[in-house]
Parts: structure tokens; C-alpha cells; sequence
């Protein structure tokens, strides 16, 4: 795999992808980014199980906000991966070829009619980037 800063369409995307979410958070009175990640982490679920967004373009957008909270709560931090299989924006442990498919994971949840509790989600995330790099993975 090749990691490098995200690229100038990925930054546009994801800006325009968080504007969704603050819109639809404004229009409930609430604001995105949030103060913290627990703020955000409700702000999440709440709109979830409203079920704000059903367009794809929408469910993603859940999935960039989830990165950027993954970002804000621990060693990670937004990259471009580029592999055999896939390319795109992938949120990264450290310095690491762990990470999180954070623009997909909710969305592909939703769409499969799988209940999503994000904080479990979130939780176990962060334990298995951990548990992953304290076994040995680079």
C-alpha cells in the first residue's frame, strides 16, 4: 500500500460532505464539528436513527464525520491509500498500514437494515487499531 496526503478532490468532497452534516445538524439545533467527541458521537446517532440521510452521498457523509472523530480522539489522521484493490481517503493508525474504512463503515451498516450504535462502533474501532499494532502489525 502507498499512503500520501489526501488529494485536492478528496479535501473538496469531504468539505462538502461536512457542510451536509452541519446543515442537517443546524436544522435540528446542533453544530458540526462539535466541541468533542462524545458531542459528536451523539450528534451521530441521533441523526442515524432519524434517519437524516438515505442517499448514499448522505451515508458517506456519516462516514467522514465518524473519521474526523477517530482524528480528534486518537493517533490517527485522515490519508490517500492506494492499494491493488482500492483507492481513496482512509483514516490511518499512526504510522502504521492499520486504519479505518471510516467513509464506508456506517453507510455499508444502514444500507445492509443493521442497527448502528455508533459509540460501540467508535469504541471497538479504536480497540482493534490498538490491539492490531500491539500484536506486531506495521
Amino acid at each position: 500500500m502507498v499512503y500520501s496526503e489526501l488529494t485536492e478532490d478528496e479535501r473538496r468532497t469531504m468539505a462538502r460532505m461536512r457542510q451536509l452534516v452541519s446543515e442537517v445538524a443546524g436544522a435540528i439545533g446542533k453544530r458540526w464539528p462539535p466541541e468533542g467527541v462524545d458531542e459528536g458521537l451523539g450528534l451521530l446517532q441521533a441523526l442515524i436513527d432519524e434517519e437524516a440521510f438515505s442517499k448514499p452521498i448522505g451515508l458517506t457523509a456519516y462516514g467522514v464525520c465518524f473519521g474526523d472523530l477517530h482524528c480528534m480522539a486518537g493517533p490517527l489522521r485522515w490519508t490517500h491509500q492506494e492499494s491493488e484493490v482500492a483507492c481513496g481517503a482512509y483514516v490511518r493508525w499512526k504510522e502504521t498500514s492499520i486504519g479505518i474504512n471510516a467513509t464506508y463503515m456506517i453507510r455499508k451498516r444502514i444500507e445492509a437494515g443493521q442497527p448502528v450504535d455508533i459509540r460501540d462502533v467508535f469504541k471497538n474501532q479504536l480497540e482493534q487499531c490498538q490491539e492490531i499494532e500491539d500484536n506486531g502489525a506495521q
